[in-house]
């Protein structure tokens, strides 16, 4: 069955919202199983650009594609050769980011430590590679 491409967003974008109705419940970090689950199926026979505009459009309903990526692991995605890989839902480094701005803007301190030890951390790595030098 073929579709259009003029109205695959509309129908997407109205599939996605269906499963994020509350609302209240995607700010305060309770995820449903059902939520989840719905995520899940929703997105898993997406493309990983469709996916990646789903996540940057969403609002509050980030928090329950973000857990829906981790509860779900890696998926096989088809990519545009035909070939199938295996792949996380959401790349973690887009996790990480989303989680790290979340958490600066409710505890800017918290988040110059976390910038500080992350500087150490790369500081040690750097002087353990030079050691390692033969």
């Amino acid at each position: 069955m073929a579709r259009s491409l003029s109205s695959a967003p509309s129908r997407l974008t109205s599939k996605f919202s269906s499963f994020c109705t509350n609302r209240r419940r995607a700010r305060a970090s309770t995820i449903s199983s059902a939520q989840r689950q719905t995520a899940i199926v929703t997105l898993r026979d997406r493309s990983p650009q469709k996916i990646a505009v789903f996540y940057n459009s969403a609002t509050d309903e980030r928090v329950v594609l973000e857990e829906a990526a981790r509860s779900v692991g890696r998926i096989a995605t088809k990519a545009t050769d035909g070939s199938l890989a295996w792949a996380p839902l959401l790349p973690p480094e887009t996790l990480n980011e989303s989680v790290i701005a979340r958490a600066s803007a409710k505890n800017p301190a918290g988040a110059k430590t976390l910038q500080e030890l992350e500087q150490i951390r790369e500081l040690h790595a750097g002087l353990a590679s030079i050691a390692r030098q033969p």
